[in-house]
């Protein structure tokens, strides 16, 4: 009998779809329960170089944020992304979350809605460089004020308005676009309604593989840095639900003797990627299984 099988490796684009949709899945299973959804994302300064300890600081970074802030955030999941500067040769890690807030109003007005985003801003702020104290808000909200930009570089969803009089502004003010890359955190923070879209804000790709997969120093340098690394985490009222591969995984096709089922994506499929002076190549070894899951006779 040949069962489908996967190589689950990260860079793999057939792979990760499937990981992800069957996360989105569950997320949809917990998003009705929330009473107040709201799509937040954490941001830090570019580093050159990525690896184990880079996710390890930032999830410490998480822990502490939600620590800090666990009145208004109740519960929720998050995931991290990090994405490849092919300009700048730098890696762009930020944290995509999707929190229940402590507040059941739905309609804020402005003012009130703005002194919520910048207070999870400072608090983000504050846990990640270490150069601001709680008393310090209010001259840190001073100085947004005055190095804000009036015009909008995008929308709620992404899409690009108004770029070329943002581009036109940072021309004109150097001082206030240096000060707010270096004390500014919070890119996103608004109320969603749809959870697929929700879900799809969150639970993507750890990484976009078209920016870097063909530079084998970067593939590397990701391979080694995500290995072994859980990247999607639940917490508050939502701890508890999993989303390893290896937990609820996939159901596939029922084995003949009627008691066992075999997985999807397993540890049927290995992978090995090797760099070369031509590039980097993935040796892939899959097999297919004869019996139940956990046998060890193959073919």
């Amino acid at each position: 009998m040949a069962v489908p099988v996967g190589c689950n490796h990260r860079l793999c684009p057939l792979c990760n779809s499937h990981r992800a949709a069957r996360f989105r899945e569950r997320v949809g299973t917990v998003f009705p329960s929330l009473r107040n959804p709201h799509l937040l994302t954490l941001t830090v300064p570019n580093v050159p170089n990525l690896s184990k300890q880079t996710f390890a600081a930032i999830r410490g970074a998480v822990r502490a944020f939600l620590r800090e802030n666990k009145v208004l955030l109740t519960g929720g999941v998050y995931s991290i992304e990090c994405t490849w500067n092919k300009q700048r040769g730098d890696w762009h890690p930020h944290v995509h979350m999707l929190v229940d807030i402590n507040d059941t109003r739905k309609r804020l007005r402005r003012a009130v809605w703005m002194d919520r985003k910048l207070s999870l801003e400072y608090s983000w702020l504050r846990i990640t460089t270490k150069r601001w104290k709680r008393s310090d808000y209010a001259k840190w909200r001073g100085k947004v004020e005055q190095h804000s930009c009036p015009y909008r570089s995008r929308d709620a969803w992404g899409n690009a308005i108004n770029t070329e009089l943002v581009a036109e502004w940072k021309a004109a003010h150097p001082e206030s676009f240096i000060w707010n890359q270096s004390n500014r955190r919070v890119v996103d923070y608004r109320r969603v309604t749809d959870p697929k879209k929700a879900a799809y804000e969150v639970l993507k790709y750890m990484t976009k593989v078209v920016g870097f997969v063909d530079e084998p120093a970067a593939v590397g340098e990701f391979l080694r840095a995500v290995k072994g690394v859980r990247a999607i985490q639940t917490f508050g009222s939502c701890y508890g639900i999993a989303f390893d591969d290896d937990v609820n995984a996939e159901k596939g096709l029922k084995c003949g003797c009627g008691q066992n089922i075999f997985e999807r994506i397993g540890a049927f499929g290995k992978s090995a990627v090797m760099l070369t002076s031509e590039g980097w190549r993935i040796k892939r070894e899959v097999q297919r299984q004869r019996r139940c899951r956990g046998s060890s006779t193959r073919e």
